[in-house]
């Protein structure tokens, strides 16, 4: 068997779009055997990441402005609403588009003697008028007089088209009467796979041929619209869980809950509901004590992402699996096996590339969903992750359901054949980098110690499988899943202008900002100071920058630090590597005017604790003058998160450890308003545990409200006695510092919440790639 036909054998030969049928749609003089064989390439994509079927390719291209974001998806949404209000319109078109399509399939392998042996197939069915008068008297017996007009046009129009003559009109078997027609030879799926003597009258389909081809296009055509409506599915999917947010965002605000915290009700079905939500969905970890706290390779979501992220595994399960219609005489993948294989290789390689622009967005600092939601960007880099992971196994079973039918058919010789193709190469290529994306470059591990390789090669690799998924689908003619490239590399772009923007709305001027870094030896901190009097926004504690150091061998690598807290002016005192890492305003507005490195501004404190990578070379930065403070100029992005509420509840517990134990009490500036007060009796109470194995340790003279403990603190016994002292008021937890205080923390405020009477918020200020 020669090589092109056995292509065709084990991929199938695809129809065109029955909304339509043109037999030239997909078939060129010369072309091959079969209803639209006469491209290769639409034959050509059994591997990869992704290939599905030329089929149809009117319905299944998506509308032109696909590739063009919010109003390109509500046009694509239209026309599949439009055909679930309506299933009974659209289900006699497709039976009429396919009739005539049925009709052509089963005549267009016969010869007739009014057409020369050195015709094409397609050539013969427009030039000779045994041809033509064999398929309008299909048309008429078998689709009625309304298929039969359009079809007869559509003919018309491609034969103009591709070959530039007309066909005859229906006139040319307007004197066939029922007799006549009944008489008329009868012809088989064997007499078409067999070479015969050419014919010499008009000829019909047997009616077991017709109608197999009939059920082969209807088959083959309800799978395909199904890979169209079931990719659209996975961006329905997070657009319905976006909306959620939204709405639960604007119930917030309606209700008065963000800002007026302390007039709650305590009691009622309200009240009750919303503690069982917050106990059992959204504060809990996914699956018993651990969230912060890496398991194995990586990380837990809480369980309300952890049940979301379960939706959408689940919803990509059932529609890989869901939407198939396997026939019992299938004209283009002959066994129910190969059916399946196929439709689940297409399904999935489908849905994999579907998922691509969630994926890019999800995984960029500036997030439409993000801004939306109010959700943080720890909650879109979990939902960013398990969209990769899951769009990656979608494309290995694409792969690997390609391979098998390519193995099936040829073997290896076969299959070493297909690598001469370079959408096949590309879609090779596209699989292989996905998984190592997934495994080992996205491990937690990688994240956490090797942040900057990890950066580097998700970059790199990004960008090579966004340009080897086009090249793919390349092979599709009509650019039909182009749209699916574009989205992502506009979201990119549009993030970094967005990055652009940000840095020249905080330093106009110049971009970077002159700062002053001070490195604490005993503490292990680096303290970054940045004015911020040039700054078109207002800077809160809690909110995170990007920083860009230009005085670094890297100045290139921008990583995000934590606003510790906000301060009037800077003076050379509050930089010293003898004063305290936190200082109040008073305490810096005492400073001289000799003491000042410049004129007083505004700033804000960054407290880094050096680790490796960027964070190692600004210590090394920092404490390499001879003077201290060192001058430095820094790019910031940013502002990015947001800060809570905390002034409007009537409680509010920190419970920090780590560098995260400086800057909680810049909350607590923010909660009591005003400096004077923060060591006020009963304003604030301070329990300062030392858990180093020296023991007690003595830190010189403290207020009296500042209690010592030389030992670990117990999350589960401060929150308690906090929710008693309470009562019926509002509280909120804050935990910032190591994951375990965090774990902790969040299991505390859970057991609190079954039998409290005050309202609780848990909040966890963290950071984790």
């Amino acid at each position: 068997m020669p090589r092109q036909n056995r292509a065709k054998e084990v991929l199938g030969h695809l129809p065109p779009s029955p909304a339509r049928t043109r037999p030239s749609s997909t078939t060129k003089p010369g072309g091959e055997q079969g209803s639209v064989q006469g491209s290769r390439s639409a034959l050509r994509h059994p591997h990869g990441c992704f290939a599905p079927s030329r089929l149809s390719r009117t319905a299944m291209r998506p509308p032109p402005a696909f590739a063009f974001g919010a109003a390109g998806l509500l046009r694509l949404l239209l026309p599949v609403l439009l055909l679930l209000s309506s299933p009974a319109t659209a289900s006699r078109a497709r039976e009429l588009s396919f009739c005539a399509q049925a009709c052509q399939n089963c005549l267009r392998s016969f010869r007739f003697t009014d057409s020369s042996p050195a015709d094409s197939k397609f050539s013969q069915s427009c030039r000779s008028r045994l041809a033509l008068s064999s398929a309008y008297l299909c048309f008429e017996t078998e689709c009625g007089p309304e298929d039969r007009a359009a079809s007869i046009s559509s003919v018309n129009e491609t034969c103009i088209d591709v070959i530039g003559i007309p066909v005859p009109g229906f006139d040319i078997v307007a004197n066939y009467t029922a007799d006549d027609i009944s008489r008329l030879r009868r012809v088989t799926r064997n007499e078409s796979l067999a070479v015969g003597e050419p014919f010499s009258e008009p000829v019909l389909p047997s009616p077991e041929h017709f109608n197999a081809w009939f059920e082969t296009l209807d088959a083959v055509q309800y799978v395909q619209r199904h890979h169209f409506y079931y990719g659209m599915a996975m961006n329905i999917f997070w657009i319905a869980v976006v909306a959620v947010g939204v709405s639960y965002r604007l119930f917030l605000i309606a209700s008065g809950l963000c800002g007026r915290q302390a007039s709650w009700p305590t009691r009622g079905p309200a009240v009750s509901t919303k503690k069982w939500v917050q106990r059992n969905i959204t504060i809990p970890a996914a699956f018993g004590y651990r969230c912060a706290q890496d398991v194995w390779w990586g990380t837990i979501p809480p369980r309300v992402e952890s049940i979301t992220i379960l939706l959408f595994f689940l919803l990509n399960v059932v529609l890989s699996i869901w939407g198939y219609r396997i026939t019992k005489v299938n004209y283009y993948f002959p066994t129910k096996e190969k059916q399946i294989i196929r439709y689940v290789s297409d399904r999935t390689g489908i849905i994999s590339f579907f998922n691509f622009p969630i994926l890019w967005l999800f995984g960029m600092r500036n997030n439409l969903a993000m801004w939306l939601t109010g959700w943080d960007y720890g909650t879109f880099t979990n939902f960013h992750r398990w969209v990769a992971r899951i769009s990656t196994l979608q494309a290995v079973i694409h792969s690997v359901g390609y391979t098998v039918l390519i193995f099936r058919e040829g073997g290896w010789t076969y299959y070493k054949y297909w690598f001469t193709q370079w959408f096949w190469n590309a879609g090779v290529i596209a699989t292989v980098f996905m998984s190592l994306l997934v495994v080992p470059g996205s491990i937690y591990w990688m994240r956490r110690h090797r942040y900057e390789m990890f950066l580097i090669l998700h970059i790199v690799l990004s960008i090579v499988v966004l340009l080897t998924m086009l090249g793919h689908v390349s092979i599709f003619k009509n650019h039909e899943f182009d749209g699916l490239f574009w989205v992502p590399v506009y979201i990119w772009v549009l993030d970094r202008l967005i990055r652009v923007i940000r840095i020249i709305l905080f330093h106009p001027r110049s971009w970077a900002a002159d700062c002053l870094a001070t490195y604490n030896p005993s503490s292990n901190i680096v303290r970054l100071v940045v004015p911020v009097n040039k700054s078109a926004y207002k800077v809160k504690p809690g909110t995170f920058f990007y920083l860009m150091i230009l005085d670094d061998s890297r100045p290139w690598e921008s990583h995000p630090f934590t606003v510790a807290y906000v301060s009037s002016e800077y003076s050379a005192k509050s930089l010293s590597e003898q004063a305290p890492l936190l200082d109040s305003d008073d305490d810096l507005a005492q400073g001289g005017e000799d003491d000042l490195p410049q004129p007083s501004k505004p700033c804000m404190t960054f407290l880094i604790r050096p680790y490796d990578s960027q964070t190692r070379r600004l210590q090394e930065l920092a404490a390499s003058e001879l003077s201290s403070p060192a001058p430095l100029r820094v790019m910031v992005d940013g502002p990015y998160g947001h800060s809570q509420a905390f002034a409007e509840y009537d409680h509010v517990l920190f419970i920090v450890g780590g560098s995260g134990v400086l800057r909680e009490p810049a909350f607590a500036r923010e909660v009591l308003g005003d400096i004077a007060e923060l060591f006020s009796p009963g304003n604030l109470a301070v329990d300062l545990y030392i858990s180093s194995q020296t023991g007690y340790v003595d830190v010189g003279e403290i207020p009296p409200e500042v209690r010592q403990h030389s030992r670990r603190p117990d999350a589960r016994a401060l929150v308690a006695t906090t929710v008693a002292k309470a009562g019926r008021e509002a509280l909120a937890v804050v935990a910032c510092g190591p994951a375990r205080l965090s774990d902790d923390t969040r299991s505390a405020v859970v057991e609190a919440l079954a039998d409290c009477e005050c309202r609780i918020d848990y909040f966890e200020e963290s950071f984790r790639w």
